[in-house]
């Protein structure tokens, strides 16, 4: 979803602002691919704070979703390692076709345009497996043996229901925007619309770039500098800061965390 503004005008002449949210597939590309589901501004926002707080205030449900999260990040690796595996094994049985096209090519077993029509075949198809080779090998780099300590991703959900409570309306806007996935809305029949499931997502790549990291400087960077100007060393310019490190162990970790309505029977 993406902010937008709109203005009408009073009887008094004076003009009054609505802030409201609308999907950001509407507002990209219009009406023909999606509707505008445009929800108030404050009702989107406080559903999403309120769902976090209900989110870390179920102290069981948070460390099952983490737990799960972790838990199927390991069954990913071992699909990923056993599809590499499956791979190396096809590229050795294709550089031993590829060396018998070569000996039936010098010994003149076969027509010239016969074996160059099966080697680019051939090409082609390990081209495909080395791209899948690398991109597995990247992934698993990535996330092999990373696990997501509960803690970490708590105090971050804390110090961003902090922020965003004493934020202004345009810093609102950002922290939406690097936290929030996606967010579906409900519509009952005569009723107004409301929040009905909210994804946050998690990314933590590169440290200056990616959307978490950038979440994690805002929250932080304001109350590390006051610690600055009240104790200057200056050695600690060229030092990582200390709110970093405590993410790091999360680095090259990408994951979504869905928090649905639940309904009490």
């Amino acid at each position: 979803m993406v902010p937008s503004i709109t203005t009408y005008t009073r009887k008094d002449g004076s003009k009054r602002k609505h802030r409201y949210y609308v999907c950001g597939v509407f507002h990209n590309k219009g009406s023909s691919a999606c509707k505008a589901n445009s929800i108030k501004a404050c009702d989107a926002e406080d559903a999403v704070t309120n769902r976090i707080k209900e989110f870390l205030n179920d102290s069981a449900g948070f460390s099952q979703t983490i737990e799960k999260i972790n838990k199927d990040t390991v069954q990913s690796n071992v699909k990923s390692k056993e599809q590499l595996e499956s791979i190396n094994t096809e590229l050795k049985e294709a550089n031993a076709m590829q060396e018998k096209y070569m000996e039936a090519f010098e010994q003149n077993l076969f027509p010239v345009s016969i074996l160059q029509e099966r080697l680019q075949k051939l090409a082609k198809s390990k081209n495909s497996l080395e791209q899948k080779k690398n991109e597995l090998s990247i992934q698993l780099s990535s996330s092999d043996s990373k696990i997501i300590p509960p803690d970490v991703i708590r105090l971050l959900l804390e110090k961003y229901v902090q922020a965003f409570e004493q934020a202004t309306r345009e810093k609102k806007k950002q922290l939406f925007q690097l936290l929030l996935n996606e967010i579906t809305i409900n519509q009952s029949e005569g009723r107004s619309r409301t929040v009905d499931k909210v994804e946050l997502d998690f990314y933590f790549s590169e440290v200056n770039l990616s959307k978490t990291f950038t979440l994690i400087h805002i929250l932080y960077l304001e109350s590390e500098q006051l610690e600055e100007s009240s104790s200057s060393n200056p050695d600690s310019k060229d030092q990582m800061p200390p709110y970093l490190q405590i993410f790091l162990t999360l680095f090259m970790v990408r994951f979504t965390v869905a928090l649905l309505t639940v309904n009490f029977i």
